[in-house]
């Protein structure tokens, strides 16, 4: 059985200027810790299929391999990440500083179009480029299956 509450006019006034207020005050935060990012948004991935694999490219620039992680979890492929703000000395002490960059931890989650063998799946991290391989599980043949009559 369902219950509908009643509202009124002003309990939805009131809940609409709480969540105005939570939107302000976290925007006012995000700008005082000015490029950093508490979730950045993911890095872009490219998925290219061949007949026997398909391979995830992601463009992670300044990010160190000791920082990454790849997972594949049935049909999905799950990168997780994290970049480092780096901030020379000299550069900090200047009269402004300005980054456009996102910093933090990242989630990128792909999905996979086909089956693939997960045994032979294999990724490599180089000049900031990430390229995961994942061989297709190639079916065999069509074969033939005998019905029998008792």
């Amino acid at each position: 059985m369902f219950h509908l509450m009643e509202w009124r006019r002003g309990e939805i006034e009131r809940l609409k200027k709480e969540m105005d207020d939570l939107l302000d005050h976290m925007m006012s935060r995000l700008s005082e810790v000015g490029s950093f990012c508490l979730f950045p948004p993911p890095p872009t991935a490219d998925l290219s299929e061949m007949e026997d694999k398909i391979v995830v490219s992601l463009d992670l620039p300044d990010v160190d391999i000791n920082d990454l992680e790849a997972l594949l979890e049935g049909d999905v492929l799950t990168i997780t990440g994290r970049r480092i703000a780096e901030c020379d000395s000299e550069e900090a002490t200047g009269e402004g500083r300005q980054s456009v960059r996102s910093y933090g931890v990242f989630i990128r989650r792909v999905p996979i179009p086909a089956k693939v063998l997960s045994e032979g799946v294999s990724a490599e991290y180089r000049d900031g480029r990430l390229r995961v391989t994942l061989p297709k599980l190639i079916s065999g043949t069509p074969k033939k299956i005998l019905i029998e009559h008792p």
